[in-house]
């Protein structure tokens, strides 16, 4: 892989252990795990040997003036205790997850407990009776034995638990439920014929089957969960006899849109990239040796590298090892990975050939030729309307005409080509381009496309497009985005209440600002 222009900096910390607040420069961690973004794009970190919950600011996107403060906790105080920010304790929080309402959701190893931080600092017990075992129920009712990872769901209504050996779920209201393939091998736990050894991160890749990507750092393997058959496959690792293959304590994994698969290959000193086909692994960076350099791909060096935060927004992957958190500049990364299989690239040629298409949608007295065997295996929508009985376009065995209204034929087109390619070709940095392909994508039930959108928009709202922004989450039912919105609005109310646009908010919306600070 060429590696030239795959950067590795350092975000905050340093190899200095402590505990301290303030820039990225002079802020200390003890041992960070788990990272999270809220929903406005900050980081939340799970600082390990701190016992305590972080926040790291990255303002306008720029890590450079990033300024850390601690949210939950007391520091080098490791305890159980609910309550406000500054009086709460917590015993070696190893991740941290965020939910629609930004509501902080924290594996606290120590104490064998699920808890919350709220947008106050207040914090709470959800699940977890303190005590060790492997019992499904809710609240206290329920019981852990080694909590190592949370992670959310792409709606954020389902959290996925990596607890010892086994997956497990919990909703928002704290009901744990053990996946139910894994059920069967909570007898044999005890005689060694658990098919994980120890789950460290538990990665979650949304779409018609849903995936569970599992780093299991005592079998040195990648393994994935299939959530519809509960189906495992080890993907890397393990007992694979191919060299390249080989991992040495994975423990922290995240997959993108694309089905690419980053790996923390802990006691390797790197980290792996495994390919959407599951073909090849190759090394994104680390040179093998133990340290903290910066620089480009396989020059840096890293050190026991732990977790891994993925925001494709900006293609930058956030990962934590010894005291700091550092990132990975992915920009330039596609371009050689689609190399790998040129599926997606052949698949671009039939986009709008007239020639071979059996469908054409008519769009702003345009045409966008396409293939209704594809457009159905990708979408469900269109796979509902051209297998309908009922149907005349599942008997048209000629070219299918169907008129598209009130949408723009880019935007349209984008959602074709995507079907098509896998590949969005507009530069999302557009906002209004966004909106549209958001509302495109939840109308056409383009789930993928849709939760893309929704991340991409959410980190684009500025004084300028939040009220626009907010009016079309309200109107889609987008609670996530909608909920930023009303934040953003509140917190730059200064500026926001003798704008134009903020006089023509329906009655509703502005009730709903109102009690939050406007």
């Amino acid at each position: 892989m060429s590696d030239a222009f795959i950067s590795v900096s350092t975000v905050a910390g340093s190899l200095r252990e402590g505990h301290r607040d303030g820039s990225r420069n002079d802020a200390l961690f003890y041992n960070p795990v788990g990272l999270a973004f809220t929903n406005s794009g900050d980081i939340i970190v799970a600082d390990n040997s701190n016992h305590c919950i972080r926040k790291v600011t990255l303002r306008e996107g720029n890590d450079i003036s990033s300024h850390v403060e601690t949210i939950a906790g007391v520091a080098g105080r490791p305890g159980y205790r609910d309550g406000t920010a500054d009086q709460a304790l917590f015993y070696k929080p190893t991740s941290v997850a965020v939910g629609v309402d930004d509501t902080i959701y924290v594996t606290d190893l120590g104490n064998k407990r699920i808890r919350t931080v709220d947008g106050c600092g207040k914090v709470s017990t959800l699940a977890g009776s303190g005590k060790p075992g492997f019992v499904d129920g809710q609240g206290t009712s329920a019981s852990f034995t080694a909590l190592y990872n949370i992670t959310s769901s792409a709606n954020k209504s389902i959290f996925y638990i990596s607890d010892e050996q086994f997956v497990r779920t919990m909703d928002v209201h704290g009901i744990v439920t053990t996946i139910t393939e894994q059920r069967k091998l909570l007898k044999s736990i005890f005689f060694g014929k658990s098919k994980f050894g120890c789950l460290c991160q538990v990665a979650c890749r949304g779409g018609d089957h849903e995936t569970l990507y599992v780093a299991d750092c005592s079998k040195h393997a990648v393994t994935s969960v299939s959530l519809n058959t509960g189906d495992l496959r080890t993907i890397a690792g393990g007992k694979r006899a191919s060299e390249a293959a080989l991992l040495n304590y994975p423990v922290g994994i995240c997959v993108d849109i694309s089905g690419y698969i980053f790996v923390c290959d802990g006691r390797n000193h790197k980290i792996e990239i495994i390919s959407p086909t599951l073909e090849t692994m190759t090394t994104l960076v680390g040179c093998g040796e133990n340290g903290l350099v910066d620089g480009n791909g396989e020059e840096t060096k890293l050190s026991n590298p732990r977790r891994l935060l993925l925001d494709e927004s900006t293609h930058t992957l956030y990962f934590t090892q010894d005291h700091c958190i550092r990132k990975v500049d992915l920009q330039h990364l596609l371009p050689p990975l689609t190399q790998v299989s040129s599926l997606s690239e052949d698949l671009v040629s039939l986009v709008d050939n007239k020639d071979l298409a059996d469908v054409v949608f008519q769009v702003e007295g345009k045409q966008i030729y396409a293939y209704k065997p594809i457009l159905s295996a990708r979408c469900s929508y269109f796979s509902c309307l051209f297998s309908s009985k009922e149907s005349h376009l599942s008997r048209d065995r000629h070219m299918t005409t169907i008129p598209i209204e009130d949408v723009s034929f880019d935007a349209f087109q984008t959602l074709i080509v995507y079907l098509m390619t896998d590949k969005v070709n507009v530069d999302m940095n557009d906002w209004k381009m966004v909106c549209q392909l958001l509302i495109l994508s939840d109308h056409f039930l383009v789930s993928k496309l849709k939760s893309y959108c929704e991340t991409t928009l959410a980190r684009q709202i500025r004084v300028e497009n939040v009220v626009e922004i907010l009016v079309l989450a309200d109107t889609q039912n987008i609670p996530m985005l909608k909920k930023q919105a009303i934040t953003f609005i509140c917190k730059h109310r200064a500026v926001m209440v003798d704008r134009d646009e903020m006089k023509k908010l329906s009655p509703s919306l502005l009730f709903e600002i109102m009690p939050k600070g406007l």
